[in-house]
């Protein structure tokens, strides 16, 4: 599935964080084995902000990142907060490291993409949120490349975007992140 992201998204000439030990100690720290298709995506892009149409841009975060596990920390901090205090405790998730729990990988302003980490790795489905609570998150029965394409290629619609872009809509890779 990394084969139609590449045909998607222009590979950047110098990439950042696509140090494999950083990967490793990363996954190492997690205690978690991260998806093949994220890792073979994060060793061409490494971390990175995707533009569309200078409209929609969202930053996928390489695990070679040294800010990784405090992207993660932060994420699972930030909506465990929200959780205690609205008291939403019945979500069909919960968040890493428990059983099931959600695990990020990107974000949008405050729209975060997670992996929902149940079973294998390679079984891991995509979970957008953007509230810890019921109606605040879109379910995705598919792994991060096919994500991934399916967003670019608009075969799949997330519901805080509230615009659309034209087929032939400008993609862009640009090698730096401005959130973790």
């Amino acid at each position: 599935m990394l084969d139609e992201v590449l045909t998607i998204i222009p590979i950047p000439e110098f990439p950042i964080d696509v140090d494999e030990n950083a990967m490793k100690a990363t996954q190492l720290e997690l205690g978690v084995e991260l998806p093949s298709d994220f890792l073979a995506y994060a060793r061409v892009f490494g971390s990175g902000t995707i533009v569309i149409d200078e409209t929609y841009d969202f930053e996928i975060y390489s695990p070679g990142r040294s800010t990784f596990i405090d992207f993660v920390r932060k994420f699972t901090d930030r909506q465990n907060q929200y959780r205690r205090a609205t008291g939403n405790v019945n979500m069909p998730f919960g968040l890493f490291p428990e059983p099931e729990g959600l695990l990020p990988f990107g974000h949008r302003d405050d729209m975060y993409f997670a992996w929902k980490t149940k079973g294998d790795p390679s079984e891991w489905t995509i979970v957008v949120i953007w509230q810890f609570e019921p109606g605040g998150y879109q379910d995705f029965a598919i792994g991060f490349c096919e994500f991934l394409s399916g967003i670019l290629r608009q075969k799949l619609r997330l519901a805080p975007f509230k615009t659309i872009w034209d087929d032939g809509a400008e993609i862009q890779f640009e090698p730096e992140v401005y959130g973790g």
